[in-house]
């Protein structure tokens, strides 16, 4: 039986709907791993070649064979633009699975992390951008036995700096970027991004070890009509934050969201997800915004 036969019935669905004359190299060796092997997999390919769905074909279909009695997949971003991104793609591809879906980040809707804490099956993303941010996320995969993946490379940057060509004080602004990619700035705790320089990068290991991370904890509530939902979270293991140092290594893509088409979309999606209209209106509604911003 080839890879193409194994995958679930609306996987092969949507691969004819889309006009997919043939499944990537990648890909057909990632079902194989999944399939055949209780193997670890790491995937490393170039852009564009198909590696999200060389995971999520393969998995989906294990869920959709073996369902999960909560979230069964947590896929973890830094940036909520490629949340709200791969939510849409996952959406499109479960559609007929039963297998529901939820973007959980600060903007998301309420009413979608409602329904996946009172139903919590399926899968789920989110975004880290410090240590701080592990916290829930990683106590939510340590209770479900869940593990974190990257989407596409993507990277947000917190912020980006460079000399004026033209400066009459090239030797100051210099030194001044030197300062801050020096190991006592990019060892600051910020709490406002993960450093880009390997030492510091791998000093968070020792801030998961410290003190201050073992007595550190904390509690987050949410009420969803009328039903009070409490977590207890603590800081992630050094082991933990070990696996995301090594994670970070894979995101070679930086991304800037652009706020403004951002709420376009959040708007049309929030009025999706609480069922005022349905998937082809609220795509049309954002195409028809978006193409009218960016026209402006």
């Amino acid at each position: 039986m080839n890879v193409f036969d194994r995958l679930a019935p609306f996987i092969q669905d949507f691969i004819y709907q889309n006009k997919w004359e043939e499944l990537h190299g990648n890909q057909v060796a990632a079902c194989e791993v999944i399939f055949d092997s209780d193997d670890n997999l790491l995937l490393s390919s170039g852009t564009a070649s198909g590696k999200t769905e060389a995971a999520f074909l393969p998995i989906l279909t294990e869920l959709y064979e073996h369902p999960s009695a909560s979230v069964g997949v947590m896929y973890i971003s830094p940036l909520k633009a490629l949340i709200n991104d791969q939510f849409k793609r996952l959406d499109l591809l479960l559609e007929g699975s039963n297998i529901p879906v939820t973007k959980w980040h600060g903007d998301a809707s309420e009413t979608g992390k409602s329904r996946l804490i009172k139903h919590p099956e399926g899968a789920t993303t989110t975004d880290i951008a410090c240590l701080a941010d592990m916290m829930l996320p990683y106590t939510v995969m340590r209770q479900e036995n869940l593990t974190p993946e990257s989407v596409q490379g993507f990277y947000q940057p917190r912020g980006v700096v460079g000399i004026n060509q033209n400066t009459a004080q090239m030797e100051i602004a210099e030194e001044f970027v030197k300062y801050l990619f020096s190991q006592e700035v990019q060892s600051a705790q910020l709490d406002d991004g993960f450093p880009v320089l390997e030492a510091a990068l791998q000093d968070k290991k020792r801030e998961a070890e410290s003190d201050y991370a073992a007595n550190y904890y904390m509690m987050s509530s949410w009420d969803f009509g009328g039903e009070k939902i409490e977590l207890e979270a603590g800081f992630p293991t050094a082991e933990e934050v070990g696996a995301f140092i090594q994670m970070c290594g894979t995101l070679t893509r930086p991304a800037k969201q652009e706020r403004i088409i951002w709420n376009l979309y959040q708007e049309e999606a929030d009025q999706y997800l609480e069922g005022a209209v349905d998937a082809k209106t609220a795509a049309k509604n954002i195409a028809r915004k978006v193409d009218t911003y960016l026209a402006e």
